[in-house]
């Protein structure tokens, strides 16, 4: 492995221990203190060496206290646990829609803590209202998943800032437009395009073009996401980094008559394109970084680079917010994924060259296998979901993917206009997404397309993942 990873790596190591292993700030820093000084030693004696692993605890202990400083945080809420309490605040974050109900986020008036209030759907609540509640605050509560593996949801909203939770309380609106005003108008220009995609696609596969475009993928319901799970496919209805690499690439490739600087500009225009239509949060955001690192390198046409700025770009992430490299599933995945596509994807077209190359079947059977690589032992860490259909049916809905984005978003932007220029379009999309729901139902019907693996301790899962990437610097 290149000695370029290795600080990087040793910062992400010290975030994993000072979550395992109770540690102080001044810990870190201590490590930090003692690190420099024996580099600056080594540097002085010429000892390469010497200095390399200085530099390597130095980012270690950073990693450390950069951790502990994240998870300082107010406690003064602690007392009400548990108790009724009236409470006021502002909606800082889109509500998060499913069946019965509605979820926002609440940052509380002169207190950094947020709650996370469940209210019925029907409230009409949006992003920058002021409301005020009543009702019993609790603290998150972890629970088991399908395959009896722990799932630590108290973490997980805590690398939001989220530490309480309230459940259906006495709520009402005491203000308006209180966020951000360029944040409510992504968001109002996305409830719009949503809407009129539902005017010119009927359901469900409205909802499903909302679930690839904009990863709305509760509004697909428990059982069709179920479909999805069981054929190795909910990844296309969750927005990420490798799907607007998809549309980015085709972008491109459309564009390929212009110069390779101006079709990369094209490509990095439709990212940019499709992090707005989002409402620009921290999933999309997330997921634009990614697909720019997948342009970035297929205009450089070399992998290596991809790998490195997505090293970078990940420690630059996890050093704003260290609590997502062990507790946001999104950011895991996306990473594993796109990593995957530059360090296996080149590895694995070069040996099926028995798959043809016509309407790049051999790139998105590389590319599948590839990511699947990566993720699957993740995913099937926390799910347990093993699909035995996963690679057919990638590769019989990947290649429209693209396109379905790209006829899709025509469709939302024009029936905001007219939904008579929208119609053409509506069609299409229609006709294609029936087409993934045919191929997903189609699987999923079969027996034993799927199957639930029992809990795992993650201490398998980690030299799987310490030994994948060895495996593949070797090779390379």
């Amino acid at each position: 492995m290149p000695a370029f990873y290795f600080p990087f790596l040793a910062f992400f190591l010290g975030i994993v221990f000072a979550s395992v292993y109770s540690s102080g700030v001044y810990d870190g820093m201590f490590l930090v203190l003692l690190a420099l000084l024996a580099g600056i030693f080594s540097y002085l004696q010429k000892e390469k060496k010497i200095a390399l692993l200085s530099l390597v605890l130095v980012s270690f202990g950073l990693g450390m206290a950069r951790l502990n400083m994240e998870n300082v945080h107010d406690t003064s809420l602690d007392a009400f646990a548990g108790k009724a309490v009236t409470l006021q605040g502002t909606i800082v974050d889109e509500p998060d829609m499913r069946r019965d109900s509605m979820r926002l986020i609440l940052k509380l008036d002169n207190n950094p803590k947020k709650i996370l209030v469940t209210v019925d759907r029907l409230g009409g609540f949006r992003y920058g209202d002021q409301v005020r509640i009543s009702g019993k605050l609790k603290y998150p509560e972890n629970f088991n998943g399908q395959n009896g593996h722990l799932f630590d949801y108290a973490s997980y909203l805590a690398k939001d800032d989220v530490y309480y939770e309230m459940y259906y309380p006495k709520i009402s609106r005491t203000g308006v437009h209180k966020g951000n005003f360029l944040k409510e108008k992504l968001f109002d220009a996305k409830e719009k395009f949503l809407i009129a995609i539902g005017l010119g696609v009927p359901e469900p596969e409205s909802s499903l073009l909302a679930g690839i475009l904009l990863g709305a993928k509760h509004s697909l319901g428990p059982d069709l996401i179920s479909d999805f799970q069981k054929v190795g496919l909910v990844h296309i209805v969750v927005l990420s980094g490798y799907n607007v690499s998809l549309v980015a690439n085709w972008v491109m490739k459309s564009f390929s008559f212009f110069p390779r600087l101006a079709a990369l500009g094209t490509g990095a225009f439709a990212v940019l394109g499709f992090v707005v239509m989002t409402g620009a949060g921290a999933t999309g955001v997330r997921a634009g970084l990614m697909a720019m690192i997948v342009l970035f390198a297929a205009y450089r046409g070399r992998e290596a680079d991809g790998i490195r700025l997505l090293v970078f770009v990940a420690f630059l992430m996890v050093l704003w917010n260290p609590n997502i490299l062990l507790h946001d599933p999104s950011f895991q995945l996306s990473f594993l994924a796109t990593f995957g596509l530059f360090a296996l994807a080149p590895l694995f077209s070069k040996r099926l060259s028995f798959v043809t190359e016509r309407w790049q079947l051999r790139e998105i059977v590389a590319s599948t296998l590839a990511t699947q690589v990566f993720v699957l032992p993740l995913i099937l860490y926390m799910s347990g979901m093993l699909s035995l259909f996963a690679l057919p049916a990638n590769i019989l809905v990947l290649p429209m993917v693209p396109i379905v984005m790209v006829v899709g978003a025509f469709t939302g932007v024009l029936a905001i206009i007219s939904q008579i220029l929208a119609a053409p379009f509506a069609v299409i999309s229609y006709v294609l997404l029936g087409y993934i729901f045919l191929v997903t139902k189609l699987f999923a019907s079969i027996p034993f397309s799927s199957f639930v693996l029992p809990a795992f301790s993650v201490w398998f899962l980690l030299p799987v993942y310490a030994g994948i990437p060895f495996f593949v610097f070797r090779k390379s």
